[in-house]
């Protein structure tokens, strides 16, 4: 039975529309996106897990300071992302996130 009523297209599309939508690899484009963007999802990551570093260890100052720290990057590469929206020549900050060692 057809996903579709008369004239009027679901909202789901069929098995092979939805197989060539999300089964095709990344455009070179998609990845240059990708990569201009990495400074501000690595600043992310990088929040998120000093909530979680703060979340498991209420004590420890030293995941508090980490927490103010990475919430202090994402607000400058924010900002640079903001700027480069606008038309601003002022260039993204270099992502200098540090991981920790295993």
């Amino acid at each position: 039975m057809a996903n579709r009523r008369a004239g009027v297209r679901s909202r789901f599309p069929d098995d092979a529309e939805q197989a060539d939508t999300f089964d095709r690899e990344p455009t070179d484009r998609d990845l240059a996106a990708i990569d201009a963007e990495w400074p501000l999802i690595a600043a992310e990551i990088a929040v998120v897990d000093a909530e979680a570093a703060v979340a498991l260890d209420l004590t420890d100052g030293l995941a508090a300071r980490r927490l103010s720290v990475a919430r202090h990057r994402l607000s400058a590469v924010g900002a640079a992302f903001e700027a480069a929206d606008a038309g601003s020549t002022r260039p993204a900050p270099a992502p200098s996130i540090r991981r920790r060692s295993a």
